[in-house]
């Protein structure tokens, strides 16, 4: 809320998720470093996790 623009902002919260299991808002938050900080290869493996855990057909992330 006070940094929007800031990509290390949203990355240390996709971190926060991530290690609480929420691998769903871990996702949301560290896609959006990801879409302020394209060039942001600090965040790839932790992204690229996340997503498997969105898209994982039989036990999704986000429960669809």
């Amino acid at each position: 809320r006070l940094q929007p623009d800031n990509p290390a902002t949203w990355y240390e919260l996709g971190l926060f998720r991530s290690i609480r299991g929420d691998l769903c808002g871990a996702y949301y938050a560290l896609n959006a470093a990801y879409t302020l900080d394209p060039s942001g290869d600090f965040l790839r493996a932790e992204l690229d996790r996340a997503k498997a855990a969105v898209n994982d057909t039989e036990n999704p992330a986000c429960g669809r």
